[in-house]
């Protein structure tokens, strides 16, 4: 790639800079090129033909990664003489697979030490011990003849009932992987929020009855879900906290979602977060079964106090609320204040400040065309639903259904009474925003975060919430859009800036990720 925009470098990397940006003779002139890794050959009739890549990266949900790398950090821990990492699996449901040969290896041992060197997208789903390495007549690996991802360590236990068989048949159909064991934890095996929303789903059908995305994270294995499935009793109160990545020695931050969305919607920046940042999603009440939408944000942000002091108060704590959710967790920020708790940082991710409005009721059309836009977000899909489609729909049943068929057919699994909870809750929210106005002024610091691509109607700098901050209010930009910050690829930009500001909780400076 050449060319006058062409980037500086790589960013606190000089040595990457100058291996692969060099200045070499093009076209007749000097030019200052970057080496992609790609690897073509001109063609005879002036068009250039793609050979494969010169390195072994790959693209993994966003995430471009080295496979050699993760190979040198296998080959670096004990016991381990040799090492090979693939990719498995197409879409969704690629994964990474590392295959290892040495002496007194277990997998789940190798994985956790790989995640105290990688970061947690680069950590393989799966780690298969070998004998030997398949090698080719040239002494190279041959990947031809590694084994089907299995788990192989002496701790592997296949169902033992019917039930767990059922379980276990869903659960291959679903993460692309045979054969499942009752202990293997689903995110380690390849899982993702996006496969969550799947098997969640098809549970659902299964048992006939509603489950929250929560369901997989208290319970990520065969052998803990059959149990939970079976009690009738687990089915009532519902759980507002989602513990999305519970473990870590830092802080812990909450994070509540916007108008109509899940807490998993952060399950993405919890990985890119890494393992020692415990990350608890908060819950919309009325998304699943139990109580409705509070009727006002104050009520809301209550609920949520008393869901994590029933839970055992963390004493410091962060915050952080996307779009609609902010309002709701500056209002929480504010009563944990009042009542004595300490708000190490309060993040406002992408939301200007509300203001108290007299505005009408919501242009129900106007609702769905946002909520199908956060569904296509979150899905990584186009709908091809426009408003003359919705209109022409005889009922509200019927939209939802159509939503729900255009999800299945491109291979996910909403169900239309999620669709229909979903636009409830994003009625009851946006009608308690507009009547809605902080009072006082927060102490703790607060760091307004803004996607380029968004647009608030502010003026101000600060999008009005200075106003509501008795310190100076911090402001970031970064690239991507009012939903793309959440998922890959921009999620990555969103996780190192809030590592950057809770960092240094006391600085206020902007920055500009785009720079």
């Amino acid at each position: 790639i050449a060319g006058e925009r062409l980037a500086r470098g790589y960013w606190n990397r000089p040595e990457l800079t100058a291996e692969k940006f060099v200045e070499v003779e093009l076209f007749g002139r000097r030019e200052r090129i970057y080496r992609t890794g790609d690897k073509a050959r001109w063609r005879a009739d002036g068009n250039l033909e793609f050979l494969g890549r010169l390195d072994r990266q790959v693209k993994l949900r966003g995430f471009r990664i080295e496979l050699g790398e993760i190979e040198t950090a296998l080959a670096a821990l004990p016991g381990v003489a040799e090492s090979a990492v693939i990719t498995a699996g197409e879409g969704a449901e690629q994964r990474l697979v590392a295959y290892v040969a040495g002496r007194g290896l277990e997998s789940a041992e190798l994985r956790d030490s790989l995640r105290a060197r990688l970061p947690e997208y680069m950590v393989p789903a799966a780690v298969v011990v070998l004998d030997r390495m398949p090698l080719t007549v040239n002494g190279k690996v041959d990947a031809t003849r590694l084994p089907t991802v299995a788990p192989s360590d002496a701790g592997f236990i296949g169902p033992r009932n019917a039930r767990e068989l059922a379980l276990a048949r869903i659960w291959e159909d679903v993460l692309g992987v045979s054969p499942i064991g009752v202990n293997s934890d689903f995110f380690a095996l390849g899982g993702h929020s996006l496969l969550a929303v799947r098997l969640i789903s098809r549970l659902q059908q299964e048992h006939k009855r509603p489950l929250p995305l929560a369901t997989l994270i208290k319970h990520p294995t065969i052998a803990e879900l059959v149990p939970f499935l079976q009690s009738a009793s687990d089915a009532g109160e519902e759980s507002l906290l989602v513990p999305i990545q519970p473990k870590g020695s830092r802080i812990p931050l909450y994070l509540v979602p916007g108008a109509g969305g899940h807490a998993m919607c952060f399950h993405p920046l919890s990985l890119c977060l890494g393992p020692e940042q415990p990350v608890i999603g908060l819950e919309m009440p009325g998304l699943n079964d139990g109580p409705a939408v509070p009727a006002s944000i104050e009520a809301h942000a209550q609920r949520l106090m008393e869901s994590i002091r029933a839970n055992g108060s963390p004493g410091r704590c962060r915050l952080g609320g996307h779009s609609a959710g902010a309002a709701v967790a500056f209002e929480l920020a504010r009563q944990i204040e009042a009542s004595g708790g300490t708000v190490d940082h309060l993040l406002i991710l992408d939301a200007p400040a509300p203001a108290r409005t007299t505005r009408p009721g919501l242009d129900h059309a106007a609702v769905l065309r946002d909520v199908i836009a956060t569904i296509e977000a979150i899905a990584g899909v186009s709908l091809g639903i426009d408003a003359d489609t919705l209109a022409a729909q005889p009922s509200d049943g019927a939209r939802y259904a159509l939503i729900s068929d255009r999800l299945k057919a491109r291979n996910s699994d909403f169900v239309p009474q999620s669709v229909e909870r979903m636009v409830t809750a994003y009625q009851a929210m946006s009608h308690n925003l507009g009547r809605y106005a902080p009072s006082g002024a927060l102490c703790c610091p607060v760091t307004l975060i803004k996607a380029t691509g968004s647009a608030s109607g502010h003026e101000a700098r600060d999008w009005g919430w200075q106003a509501f901050v008795a310190a100076d209010i911090g402001v970031r930009t970064l690239p991507g859009t009012h939903l793309s910050m959440l998922v890959t690829p921009d999620v990555a930009a969103l996780a190192r800036l809030i590592e950057d500001v809770l960092g240094h909780s006391a600085a206020t400076r902007d920055m500009d990720f785009r720079k």
